[in-house]
């Protein structure tokens, strides 16, 4: 299994997404969903069971993915 985490967060007003040729399996997923799919505690004791370092990194991930949920409850500054 891979992971990559990237996460920002910032103002967009206007424009569009252009993605390269790199970004082949990219997809749009909701914070809250992925949070959900990808890193919730089932999938963190699958990574566990799989490498233990690896569940670590997901932890991490998770606790960052977190961190800017509760950021994003807050609404609009």
């Amino acid at each position: 299994m891979d992971l990559l985490s990237l996460r920002y967060a910032c103002a967009c007003d206007a424009g569009e997404v252009r993605l390269s040729h790199e970004h082949s399996a990219w997809q749009w997923v909701e914070p809250a969903a992925y949070r959900t799919t990808h890193v919730s505690d089932a999938a963190v004791a699958r990574w566990r069971q799989a490498s233990p370092d690896e569940a670590f990194n997901v932890l991490s991930n998770r606790q960052g993915l977190d961190d800017f949920l509760r950021w994003c409850s807050h609404g609009p500054r």
